[in-house]
């Protein structure tokens, strides 16, 4: 059996991240493992060297749709004739549509992967249609909540299986209590994140506790606007744009709390690997139901109405003010881990690929 990925790049987003951790479990079960790149060669998280990444030559996401699918089809012909077995599995409806025209008529399954809020898309009755008609014509189709699926009308609900993002990480990370005083967020500094509402909690937080720091870890179209908000507070000493690190996990371990301020998601990755440290997080309980999946509000984490500044702040003071419900929040949290592991989540996904 031949798995063939295909997303625009592996760059750092929680789309490409899952792709990687599922193609290198999928190799170690002997499945050959192809990673398709739309748009270009950019790869920024570890692979096995037994994956094989696919790059055509030509950017299928810009040159004309003709030319894109001839490519395509080219290539997913080959595999189709050396392996037998095929099964494509795009991640994002811009690789979803291009699969689907590139293979028709191959006889290859096709397994629609969502990886974000479908509501965004719109909810109006022609919104709904195009949304639904690529996943209509995929074989199988692959939500991280039941939230996302129910965006969805009945034919494709009924072909769908909630399957959640897969946790990959160092075992010996463990959060064991407040080690500093700084907060941590990650996320693309895109519209989405909605850092600009965690920059003006932390605000009215550095006026009450003024030795705390936030560190904000992530890039995007968005860094100078937030660059800009953080002096006109006159928090350049406090509030940090931290760009992307290569051990995000060292730098949970030893801060105080783990805080999303998103106004929707699919399914955080950040998120998931704050909770699988066993630290306290916040988050916003946005659409699709991502956070809520995981936390139960006050027990193994806090959620907070999305776009509500003073309840991101009353949440960082209550984990700040009282030691021990940090350190209730965060062993609890740490369940998380069982719940995601990668063995797990890599039977669910071959479960789905025999039925195919």
């Amino acid at each position: 059996m031949k798995i063939i990925f295909v997303i625009p790049d592996l760059s750092s987003g929680g789309a490409e991240r899952v792709i990687s951790i599922l193609s290198d479990s999928f190799v170690k079960r002997e499945l050959d493992v192809d990673v398709l790149l739309l748009q270009e060669h950019r790869v920024c998280y570890t692979v096995s060297d037994k994956v094989n990444i696919v790059y055509l030559g030509e950017n299928l996401l810009t040159c004309s749709k003709k030319k894109a699918c001839q490519i395509m089809r080219g290539y997913f012909k080959k595999q189709k004739e050396q392996y037998g077995k095929v099964i494509a599995v795009p991640f994002l409806d811009v690789s979803l549509k291009r699969v689907l025209v590139a293979t028709f008529g191959l006889k290859i399954p096709i397994i629609a992967s969502e990886r974000n809020d479908p509501y965004q898309k719109g909810r109006g009755l022609v919104n709904r249609i195009k949304a639904n008609l690529p996943y209509c014509l995929a074989s199988h189709c692959v939500f991280q909540t039941p939230g996302a699926r129910e965006y969805y009308g009945k034919v494709v609900q009924k072909k769908g299986s909630v399957i959640m993002n897969p946790l990959m990480m160092p075992g010996y990370v463990s959060w064991k209590g407040q080690k500093s005083k700084r907060m941590v967020s990650v996320g693309r500094l895109e519209p989405q994140k909605n850092q600009m509402l965690l920059i003006n909690a932390f605000a009215q937080i550095h006026k009450i506790y003024p030795e705390y720091t936030l560190d904000i870890y992530g890039e995007g179209s968005l860094r100078k606007s937030l660059q800009q908000r953080i002096d006109e507070l006159g928090l350049r000493d406090t509030v940090f744009l931290r760009g992307y690190s290569a051990d995000i996990y060292a730098i949970l371990e030893e801060s105080l709390l783990f805080v999303l301020s998103s106004d929707y998601e699919g399914l955080s990755n950040a998120l998931i690997e704050a909770m699988a440290v066993g630290m306290p997080v916040i988050s916003t309980d946005h659409p699709c139901g991502g956070a809520k999946v995981l936390i139960q509000n006050n027990e193994n984490g806090i959620l907070v109405p999305v776009n509500d500044e003073s309840a991101i702040v009353l949440a960082m003071k209550q984990v700040i003010e009282d030691a021990d419900l940090a350190l209730a929040l965060g062993e609890r949290a740490r369940l998380v881990r069982e719940l995601l592991s990668i063995d797990r989540v890599t039977t669910e996904w071959k479960t789905v690929f025999d039925r195919v």
